[in-house]
């Protein structure tokens, strides 16, 4: 089943933008909620209104937990593989 891409008018930071995609409504706009969030904070901490700045920090920030996550995600499944490992080898 394919989804239908809709429009969506959504601020961030104080300006708007249009996004068009198929994704569900509640992921759009929690994503949207998260990153105007991390503006402001990254703003309040900064002393900056500098919207360019501002986006690359955000970014910058928003890749450096991506990449945690991914670390962890991979230590997880490397701990998970040798369990199963010790489980099927013979003693």
């Amino acid at each position: 089943m394919t989804r239908e891409a809709k429009k969506y008018t959504v601020h961030i930071f104080g300006e708007p933008y249009t996004l068009v995609t198929d994704e569900p409504e509640a992921a759009i706009m929690e994503s949207v909620a998260r990153v105007n969030a991390l503006m402001h904070e990254l703003s309040d901490t900064f002393k900056s209104k500098e919207t360019k700045r501002l986006a690359i920090l955000t970014a910058l920030h928003s890749t450096h937990s991506v990449i945690n996550l991914e670390a962890h995600v991979k230590q997880a499944e490397d701990r998970i593989i040798e369990r199963i490992d010790r489980v099927i080898e013979p003693s």
